[in-house]
């Protein structure tokens, strides 16, 4: 047997040294970019010199640049479910006053957009609860969701098939 070993090539953030983009796939393009460090928010442009050198140039977002924000949410539940979410505010919206940004955030979460589409930016989920009389947020939501089942293969939806 025969196997073929393959190797990811990343490249880190010159700046923050935190976030890496993986760039095997940019194989035969000279440069390519610019591409948002979801860390410290620079945008990068990069150019192959040699087979394994880049050179890397940081330059101004294409909408401007990106600050981070965190979003609260609350559930309609009882007892109600606070999600905190670290995302950003994109460079387009930094002209926003206050008010004006903050309606665009509430249409985006409570119209627009479908909870699947930021869950993976929950940072934080806290379930208050009444211990000995007194309310106290558990940071610990274990048994907030219960367990049903396991089956092999990938979930499709019926409706769409």
């Amino acid at each position: 047997m025969r196997v073929r070993a393959k190797h990811k090539v990343f490249v880190q953030c010159p700046v923050c040294e935190q976030h890496e983009w993986r760039i095997d796939q940019c194989q035969g393009r000279s440069t390519f970019g610019p591409w948002l460090c979801k860390v410290c928010c620079n945008y990068f442009k990069f150019t192959l010199r040699t087979a394994d050198t880049y050179e890397v140039e940081q330059i101004d977002g294409p909408e401007g640049r990106n600050t981070p924000v965190t979003v609260t949410l609350v559930s309609q539940t009882v007892p109600p479910i606070t999600v905190k979410l670290n995302t950003w505010k994109w460079g387009h919206s930094q002209k926003d006053t206050p008010e004006e940004y903050r309606e665009h955030q509430r249409y985006f979460y409570n119209e627009h957009t479908c909870p699947t589409n930021w869950l993976c930016e929950v940072e934080e989920i806290s379930v208050p609860e009444t211990v000995c009389g007194r309310l106290r947020t558990d940071r610990d939501p274990h048994g907030l969701f219960e367990f049903v089942s396991v089956e092999d293969g990938h979930y499709k939806d019926p409706t769409t098939v």
